[in-house]
């Protein structure tokens, strides 16, 4: 039996580009472009679907296959990019769907207008996490949990100057961002995360910003990462 195929959408663009990956199709939606590819339905269906989630070598492949696309437009122009997998029965009804938003389609693209997504994460220095080295022989009682209360008051005086820190670094990156918001953190040594919207002329001021907390960052015991640019995922009004 012949495999059935399903449109597969990366985003939409504005404009059609002067140069395309190999294999991406752009479908018209109104006045913009639906990026698209064909797949093969099984591989987005159950059962196989539910094994190849569970295949990390497959989905990673798969979604950075798809970030490679979208990374590949931002460069050129503004998308409103789609997550992973978006599908559609056929490039007939993901044109029915559009062509019924173009006022979405059309306040997003407004509203996203030469702005990219920047991903600033906050790490604890791995020299600043706590040992567990047992008490010496010749402390005293008294003297060993005088000991433990200093380091109980040490802790607490890294925790507030590091939530301070914080503080300052979302002040800071608040006067050169059109929009922000904190994301969950990841991983136990990841202590804060912002998702941050950003002109895209701002974004050699912000590499010197972070570079500049950077320096006061060492002294409270962390340290920042910068990523991006990426697609506006967390800043369009909903998602297609």
């Amino acid at each position: 039996m012949t495999n059935e195929l399903l449109t597969y959408l990366y985003g939409i663009i504005a404009q059609l580009p002067t140069q395309t990956p190999k294999g991406v199709e752009f479908v018209p939606i109104g006045q913009y472009f639906a990026l698209t590819t064909q797949v093969e339905s099984q591989d987005f269906t159950d059962p196989q679907w539910s094994e190849n989630i569970q295949n990390m070598a497959w989905l990673e492949h798969k979604i950075r296959q798809h970030e490679e696309i979208i990374q590949f437009f931002i460069t050129q122009q503004d998308i409103l990019p789609s997550k992973f997998p978006t599908l559609f029965a056929s490039k007939e009804s993901l044109q029915t769907q559009f062509v019924e938003r173009q006022l979405w389609l059309k306040n997003n693209f407004e509203r996203l207008q030469d702005k990219q997504e920047w991903d600033i994460k906050v790490w604890l220095q791995p020299t600043s996490q706590p040992t567990k080295d047992a008490p010496p022989k010749s402390q005293t009682g008294k003297s060993y949990f005088l000991e433990k209360i200093k380091e109980k008051e040490k802790k607490q005086n890294q925790t507030a100057q590091i939530n301070q820190f914080c503080q300052d670094l979302w002040n800071k990156l608040c006067l050169i961002s059109t929009e922000m918001t904190q994301a969950k953190t990841q991983e136990s040594t990841m202590l804060f995360r912002i998702i941050m919207l950003l002109r895209k002329e701002q974004s050699l001021l912000l590499a010197n910003t972070i570079t500049e907390m950077n320096e006061a960052a060492q002294a409270n015991g962390v340290f920042l990462t910068l990523t991006g640019p990426w697609a506006a995922y967390h800043f369009m009004t909903d998602t297609p």
